[in-house]
């Protein structure tokens, strides 16, 4: 439960947290911008991972409620959906063997790249990587039964 918690706090207070302490100088400013990291997991419930799949959906959301919010100021807010990234994420979370820690990963610096053009032209949500875009278009298609089954299966460990 500790640890379930402490994802919560790290991936969903803090960041409400920042952007209402960044948001109000931006908007006094009538410009701006602001990327919020969600995650491909964001699209889709997660079995094996529920609580990190649901706070980046809470970030997807948060964010397009924001965008909303500031609508018109001269601020934007960028989704960024990351799919998997070639970082130590996979091996502290002792998922390298599932099936999602063996599929091939997008450079942390090409992710960044993408991150900040889409932050650049005020762009709304950005995924990046092969695997991110798939499932995007998965999320779109497929029953929440389906959708849940698939992503668990994703973060089930794979053999070999």
């Amino acid at each position: 439960m500790a640890d379930e918690l402490r994802l919560v706090d790290l991936n969903v207070r803090s960041v409400v947290h920042l952007a209402h302490l960044v948001l109000p100088d931006l908007l006094a400013r009538g410009r701006g911008r602001l990327l919020v990291t969600s995650s491909v997991a964001a699209a889709m419930p997660a079995p094996l991972l529920g609580t990190y799949a649901a706070s980046k959906a809470f970030l997807r959301s948060f964010a397009w409620s924001l965008r909303g919010e500031v609508a018109g100021s001269g601020v934007t807010v960028t989704t960024l959906l990351p799919g998997p990234t070639s970082t130590d994420f996979f091996r502290e979370a002792e998922m390298r063997r599932t099936h999602i820690g063996r599929s091939p990963k997008s450079r942390p610096a090409h992710v960044a790249h993408l991150a900040v053009d889409a932050l650049e032209r005020g762009q709304a949500e950005v995924a990046t990587g092969v695997v991110a875009k798939t499932m995007l278009v998965l999320a779109r298609v497929l029953p929440q039964p389906a959708r849940a089954a698939f992503h668990g299966w994703f973060y089930a460990p794979g053999k070999g």
